[in-house]
């Protein structure tokens, strides 16, 4: 399973305002915004852990900005309400609240909240199956981060305009948008999105049938989320991962890996059934029937398909629909009622068809050439081999093989040119340093030099020199002091002359025009002191 996001999300609260501390707040607010906002902050809070709790904070926080007529924060309150019903599967409820969101964010010419409500929108309706629509969310969404610089974002937009492609079969742009993503949260140091954009380049890589590389990114993407105690991230992990061990289960039929499959998939499950996410725990059920289907325990497997299309119908999930269906459709096959098979493929082919979601037509068509083969009705076995055929090469054919490499191999290239030019910039910037530090130690010491001949110079009074001698030490501090002067400013003369001889020149005679009457009038004076009479 791919990770959609939400904008709204609860993992990136302060971890430091635990529940408690926000309700000691509330029950000390000044003022009704005040209230309005900790109630927000309550349900944001608590909208994996307690979602009817989270809910019941953000209701009421609806209510006082009504009546108060605190538009900013009831915005926020429909934000996070419709979070709350998505996370639940109640999606026409949760497009509810977002629309009204959007509503009061026009008003406000709020650019960064609408673009996230926006997005939120575009979520839900991919998760219905509304490809089309969610595409369309995704991209107003993305043109306004864009317009804002809001890189994490516009990594967010770009993941979930991945899935729209990955669904659809078109794994060259899911991937290219994927390692965009993860290139964009790498740079931001945004864990949970580089776990978000690990997991998806694995959903990918599985779908082409790279069990261990996909395993490797699951494995990185886990890592990650156990981190952040983000459990139902690490509930999606787990089902990913009993998916690929599924898969390896049917390639070798390694009882190993049917039961790590096994084992993975009732980790996921329980978690899911702790949040009540309705979603995550029919792709558990349907996952678990495709096992049992496997190892030949063909009732078992439409016990956990029923349940599972169940939850689907509840949810008005329709790509989750599809696939039950056509897992239904299979069963029927290799029960050899091929009658029972072909009535439900037909469902699931009409809806796959609608959702453009070509992985799933491709089974139909695969369970549906079988089907008739077994009523030996041979001409519509061939038509739908056919159609089997055609989708199944627009799914893998060599050119989006080729490039699939082609965009991971840009991207490893552009990450180990960025450390190239990152490691560069850190070796000039400390060979600058020492530059730097070296020159300020010369300076130090020539002034202090400088400081000590003319103090040598003064204190010379009180001795008897010869008048050469004396001349000398006086033309020999001036000249010292001339050239440590010219050292200084050359930065700057050759700045404003732009390196230009002529120019620079100037500046230096008229250095040693201001410094010359200097010299004249101290040595006059000094000569007086320190010469023999």
């Amino acid at each position: 399973m791919l990770c959609l996001l939400t904008s709204a999300n609860p993992d990136s609260f302060a971890k430091t305002e635990s529940v408690d501390s926000l309700i000691r707040e509330l029950n000390t607010a000044a003022s009704d915004s005040m209230h309005v906002n900790i109630l927000n902050k309550l349900c944001k809070r608590l909208t994996r852990k307690s979602p009817e709790e989270a809910f019941q904070y953000a209701s009421e926080a609806a209510t006082i900005a009504k009546i108060i007529g605190f538009n900013k924060g009831l915005a926020e309150s429909f934000t996070h309400m419709g979070v709350v019903k998505y996370n639940g599967g109640d999606y026409e409820e949760a497009i509810d609240y977002y629309a009204q969101a959007l509503a009061i964010l026009k008003e406000l010419n709020n650019a960064g909240q609408k673009a996230k409500v926006l997005n939120n929108i575009g979520v839900v309706n991919l998760r219905r199956g509304k490809y089309d629509i969610a595409v369309e969310y995704f991209l107003k969404s993305l043109k306004i981060k864009q317009e804002l610089g809001d890189k994490r974002g516009i990594a967010t937009c770009m993941n979930n305009i991945a899935i729209v492609f990955e669904e659809r079969g078109d794994y060259d742009k899911a991937l290219d948008y994927n390692f965009q993503s993860l290139k964009t949260n790498e740079s931001l140091n945004n864990k949970e999105g580089i776990a978000r954009s690990l997991n998806n380049i694995g959903v990918l890589y599985r779908d082409q049938g790279n069990d261990l590389i996909a395993l490797e990114y699951y494995r990185k993407s886990l890592k990650i989320k156990e981190e952040l105690e983000d459990n139902k991230g690490i509930a999606m992990v787990y089902n990913n991962i009993g998916v690929v061990y599924d898969n390896m289960y049917d390639k070798a039929r390694n009882q190993i890996h049917f039961e790590k499959a096994m084992e993975y998939y009732f980790k996921s499950l329980k978690i899911r059934k702790s949040q009540k996410d309705k979603n995550g725990i029919a792709d558990n059920l349907n996952n678990l029937g495709t096992l049992f289907e496997e190892i030949g325990e063909y009732d078992t497997a439409l016990v956990y398909y029923g349940e599972s299309m169940k939850i689907r119908v509840e949810l008005g999930e329709k790509e989750g629909m599809a696939r039950c269906l056509n897992n239904m459709a299979e069963v029927f096959e290799n029960q050899g009622n091929p009658d029972k098979a072909i009535e439900f493929c037909n469902k699931s082919l009409s809806i796959a068809s609608e959702l453009g979601t070509k992985a799933i037509q491709k089974s139909n068509y695969f369970i549906l050439a079988l089907s008739y083969e077994g009523k030996n009705d041979y001409k519509l076995a061939l038509a739908n081999y056919k159609l089997y055929t055609e989708v199944k090469d627009s799914l893998f054919n060599e050119n989006k093989s080729k490039e699939i490499g082609k965009l991971e191999a840009k991207y490893d290239f552009e990450k180990a040119l960025e450390e190239r030019e990152r490691l560069e910039a850190e070796n000039l910037r400390a060979e600058n340093e020492s530059k730097q530090r070296r020159n300020n130690l010369q300076y130090s010491g020539i002034l202090i030099f400088l400081v000590l001949s003319f103090a040598l110079v003064f204190m010379l009074g009180r001795i008897s020199v010869p008048n050469r001698l004396a001349e000398g030490m006086i033309f020999f501090s001036f000249l010292l002091f001339f050239e440590f002067t010219l050292v200084l400013l050359d930065p700057y003369i050759d700045r404003y002359s732009s390196g230009a001889p002529a120019i620079k020149l100037g500046f230096n005679a008229l250095l040693a025009g201001l410094i010359f009457p200097l010299h004249s009038f101290i040595e006059t004076k000094l000569k007086g002191r320190i010469v023999k009479s």
